[in-house]
C-alpha cells in the first residue's frame, strides 16, 4: 500500500514543480511605444511626470497627463520608466496544487490504510483528480485575479540623437 501512496506524493511533487513552468509568463524587455504609461523624470520637475506616451522622436518625448499633452526634451530625462503589470497565475495554481496535493495525500493515507480497503492506480488517479485539481484551478483564478505593478527602466538610446541635417549626428547612449 505504501508503493502507491509514494507513487501519489511522487506525483504531487512532479505538479507543483511543473505547473510553474508551464504557466511562467516570458520576461521581455519594456519596450516604449504610444500608448504605454511612463514615469519620466527631468532636471527640470521637481517630481517625476506619470502619463501616457503619445510620441517619442530624437527630437522630444510627449507625455499626456489627462487632458493636457507635455513636450520633454530628451536631453533633460535623468530616468524614463515603463509601467508593467505582471498577474499571478502560475503563483496560484502552484499555491493550489501544495494544498491539493496535501489534501490527496492526507485523504490516501486515511482512506487507503484501512484493511477492507484496496486501493490501486484508478483510486490513487481519482483521488488526485478529486482533491488537485480543484484547487490548482481555484489557485490559478485568484491569481489571476491579483496584479503587481512595475516600474522598469527603458534605455534613452533612440530619443538622444542630435541632429543638424548637416549628415552627420551624434548618438548618445545611457544606461542605468
Amino acid at each position: 500500500m505504501t508503493g502507491p501512496l509514494i507513487r501519489l506524493a511522487a506525483l504531487t511533487l512532479l505538479g507543483i514543480a511543473i505547473v510553474p513552468a508551464a504557466t511562467a509568463q516570458q520576461v521581455t524587455k519594456p519596450e516604449l511605444g504610444p500608448g504605454a504609461t511612463v514615469r519620466v523624470t527631468t532636471s527640470t520637475r521637481s517630481a517625476p511626470l506619470v502619463g501616457t506616451l503619445v510620441r517619442a522622436g530624437p527630437g522630444s518625448l510627449t507625455i499626456r497627463t489627462g487632458s493636457e499633452e507635455t513636450q520633454i526634451d530628451p536631453r533633460s530625462v535623468l530616468r524614463l520608466e515603463r509601467r508593467t503589470i505582471r498577474r499571478h497565475t502560475g503563483t496560484g495554481a502552484l499555491v493550489g496544487a501544495a494544498v491539493g496535493g496535501a489534501a490527496a495525500v492526507a485523504f490516501a493515507i486515511g482512506f487507503c490504510d484501512d484493511p477492507d480497503t484496496l486501493c490501486e492506480a484508478d483510486e490513487y488517479a481519482r483521488i488526485g483528480l478529486i482533491f488537485v485539481a480543484p484547487p490548482v484551478l481555484g489557485g490559478a483564478l485568484i491569481g489571476s485575479l491579483i496584479k503587481t505593478e512595475r516600474w522598469r527602466a527603458v534605455s534613452l538610446a533612440p530619443y538622444l540623437a542630435l541632429h543638424d541635417g548637416s549628415g552627420l549626428g551624434l548618438r548618445l547612449r545611457l544606461t542605468f
